[in-house]
Formats: C-alpha cells, structure tokens, sequence
C-alpha cells in the first residue's frame, strides 16, 4: 500500500493519461437496453454551446459543439445528433467503430411519434420542436462539412416508430446541405468513411459551388434513397465536364447506391409525383475520377426522377459521367439523362427507353441482350498474340473486308476473309 501511495503522490496518474470515455452523456437506446448511445440535441436559436445538449431543455447551438462532446472511438455505440430546424455552419465529423446519424428534428419526426422511440427522441419535453422547417446546413471555402472515419453516416428524416413504408416515415426535403453565397466551397461535402446513407429528406442545394456537391473519397458502401439536387450558377451546376458535377466518386473502391424507392412519405412532405429523384437546373448529376475503381450504382428512371431545367440557360438534358475506371452499374434512361461512358473495366449499363441490359466486359467487348458484340480494330495482329485455337477479326476499311486470324491446335496460323456488301 504505502508503494501505492508514494506513487499516486508523485502524480503519475493524472485524468490526461486516462483514457475516459464519456458514459455520462450515453443512455439506452429506445429498442434496446443493452446498446448505448449518445442522444445529443441542436437547435441554432435557443441553444447554447455552454449547455450539456443532454435535452431539448438544454440544446447545443452549433455543429461544431458536438463534435467536441462525441468521442473519435465510438466503442460501438450509437451517435443520434437531433437538430432543431434553423441553420448551421457546416462541422467536420471524424469518428471510428459505430454509427453516427444527424436527423432532422422538425414537429413531425420529434412530436408526432409515438411509444418508446417518441419518449426517447423528445427526452422529457413535451412538443419540443417549434416547426417544420429544414434544417440547412452551410458550407463555405473555409469551412466545409466533412464526414470521415471508419464510422457508419447517415442523414435523415425519419420517424423511427413507423415502418418504412407507413405513412409519415420520411419527410422529403428536410435536411438541406447548402453552398454558402458570399465564400462558396469547392465542394459541398466531403465523404470519406465506412457507410454512408440516406433514407429521406437530403437535400444539396449548390448555389455558387465551384465544383462538385457530394463528393465520394472513399466510401465502402452506402445508400441514398432519396435526393432533391437544386442547381445555382456555379460550375457544379452549369458545367457537365468530368470534374464537375453535383455527386462524385474520386477515391478508391468506392461503392455506393443511388436508388430512389418508394416510401412512406409524411402526408405534407412528399416528393413531386411520389418520385424521390428531383433535379433542378443541374447540367452534371455524377462524374467519377480516373485513376479509382469506382462501384457505384446510379438508378434514374421516369419513374423515379423528375428534372426541371430551372435557372439553366437551355433545355438539354443533365449528364452522367464515367472515366475509364467506372466498374459500377448505370440505370437511366435518355428522356431525363445522358450518359458519356469512357470505361474501360467491366460494367454494366441500363437504358430503360429500350429496355435492354448492356454488360460491357472491357473496351472491346460487351453483351447487349443476346448479342455478343466487338470494336474491331484495323491493325493485323501479330502471330504471337494468338495461343492455339484462338482466333482475332480485323476490319479492312479500304477493301471493304472483314478479315481474320486464327491459329490451330498444333500452332497453324490460317487467314481468311469475307467479303461485305
């Protein structure tokens, strides 16, 4: 003991070389008693950063006040952040092993629901949220909204006491990530992490955003259900190029889908036509990088997707970009997009006006319903390039020849040629 002593008296323990992980902030998820989480509320008007943020009596007032509370290592827990509606300047988030969502905390997805989870997201206050208004988050050159870590993200609307397609689940439009006017980003927000995902009500709104309004670093899955894209004058907006656009994918091994369904919309919060695609002046929906292997799934239907042409200067159709490392799968159809496909790796394409599944197996190759199809090239190709029983087309434009070579089993090279007509 008196060893114990001597050495806690010489202050070789102190709370900074403690590890301490904040179990006070965390409490019981409504679903289960057994998962923590932390439950942390926002609200831009009557909140203060000096508050615990504990309940929507004592509400933080910025993003970045939560940041400072949730630890990086999550140890499994959940991080449920309610954001009253008002507006917020954008937070950079970077956690690790468990699962942080930012909800909309409008009247109904905090007064509305019922049970166990309308105890839980109220915390004791009755009809705390004031409106329905969005909750808008800005993002300027100097400080853009970023999520990162091995951590799962998502953004949302939801009321957790219903079922996915139960009226009133999801309200559409309710979380809107906006460019700020005076000092606009280059990028809306940067994604960089484990999962990310959205069942209903994201919004990007990119006013004078210079280059892209999501972009996708490095994300091992995810997906967005729904998405309203409202384009500005900036060339997120205005331009169609392959480093421009309102969603991109740059980082490696990227895999996400963006596949709107039908849900159970809020009576007051449904998406034109029940479609949960909406786009607005917006010339690029989404280009990827070059040097990546990028797996995204893009899904834009008539029957999904609405597209106005809103301040845009013309009436031509908004564009789906792919370098020559796309590897993903593109579902679209030419009424409300147009496709400009460089990939050079396996992939597979969709347009729903013909109806007909295109599976590209590289630059030269691809299936198109029952048909096998090839580029041909114009060159002779070398003996050498062929192994026993192999065979290679050439095109001979001048003579008006399809030619070809083949090579035997015993290693006989054979020429031959068709005439065309």
């Amino acid at each position: 003991m008196r060893k114990i002593n001597s050495f806690l008296s010489n202050q070789n323990i102190v709370p900074e070389n403690i590890n301490q992980f904040p179990y006070n902030y965390c409490t019981p998820i409504w679903d289960n008693p057994n998962l923590l989480s932390f439950r942390i509320f926002v609200d831009s008007e009557l909140g203060n950063d000096n508050n615990s943020g504990l309940s929507w009596i004592a509400p933080l007032q910025t993003l970045a006040a939560v940041e400072k509370i949730i630890p990086y290592d999550l140890r499994g827990t959940h991080a449920l952040i309610y954001i009253h509606p008002g507006t917020y300047d954008a937070a950079q988030f970077n956690h690790t092993n468990g699962f942080f969502r930012l909800l909309w905390g409008g009247i109904a997805a905090i007064n509305e629901p019922v049970g166990l989870y309308g105890d839980y997201c109220r915390a004791g206050s009755i009809n705390p949220a004031r409106n329905n208004n969005q909750v808008v988050i800005i993002s300027k050159s100097s400080n853009m909204l970023v999520f990162s870590g091995d951590v799962e993200y998502s953004v949302d609307s939801r009321n957790f006491s219903k079922s996915w397609n139960q009226p009133g689940y999801v309200c559409y439009d309710r979380i809107v990530f906006k460019s700020d006017s005076v000092s606009p980003p280059v990028e809306l927000a940067g994604i960089s992490c484990k999962n990310f995902s959205s069942e209903g009500g994201l919004t990007l709104d990119l006013k004078l955003c210079s280059a892209i309004g999501l972009s996708f670093w490095s994300v091992k899955s995810g997906l967005i259900r729904s998405l309203k894209i409202i384009g500005g004058t900036g060339e997120a907006s205005t331009n169609s190029s392959q480093y421009r656009g309102a969603i991109a994918a740059f980082g490696v091994e990227s895999a996400l889908s963006i596949a709107p369904i039908g849900m159970g919309w809020h009576p007051s919060f449904t998406p034109p036509s029940n479609k949960g695609f909406e786009l607005i002046g917006i010339r690029g929906i989404f280009t990827t990088g070059s040097s990546i292997n990028c797996k995204f799934t893009i899904d834009i239907s008539d029957s999904n997707t609405s597209y106005s042409q809103g301040s845009l200067p013309d009436s031509n159709l908004p564009q789906i970009y792919l370098a020559n490392n796309f590897g993903g799968s593109i579902f679209y159809h030419s009424n409300i997009c147009l496709l400009n496909d460089n990939s050079t790796l396996p992939h597979v394409i969709k347009n729903y006006s013909d109806n007909i599944m295109v599976s590209f197996v590289n630059s030269l190759f691809k299936q198109k319903g029952n048909f096998l199809i090839e580029k041909l090239g114009t060159s002779i190709p070398n003996d050498s390039y062929l192994s026993n029983g192999e065979i290679a087309f050439y095109l001979d434009e001048i003579n008006n020849k399809l030619k070809f070579k083949l090579k035997y089993s015993a290693g006989t090279v054979k020429t031959g040629e068709i005439s065309l007509v």
